[in-house]
């Protein structure tokens, strides 16, 4: 048995994706465009040891970071990250 798969797939969803180089650059504006009053970073130790958090959070000064994130996480986690 054999399936046709499109080559092309797309994605919808109502998330806007802002990468590139200097993107890090655009985010206190992006946030403040959100009406964001205080973002919170959710993310996990790694990210965080590596250092790509850091620059996240000097541009957001009012942010708050949750970075207790793992993999497969338990109901309790998000309870956390929920008092966050």
């Amino acid at each position: 048995m054999s399936a046709e798969v499109d080559a092309i797939r797309t994605v919808d969803v109502p998330t806007r994706l802002v990468h590139g180089p200097e993107a890090v650059g655009r985010v206190a504006s992006l946030a403040d465009e959100l009406g964001m009053a205080r973002p919170l970073i959710v993310t996990d130790q790694g990210v965080v040891a590596a250092g790509v958090a850091a620059p996240v959070l000097d541009a957001l000064s009012r942010a708050v970071l949750f970075a207790d994130v793992r993999a497969n996480p338990h109901v309790e986690l998000i309870d956390r990250a929920a008092r966050v």
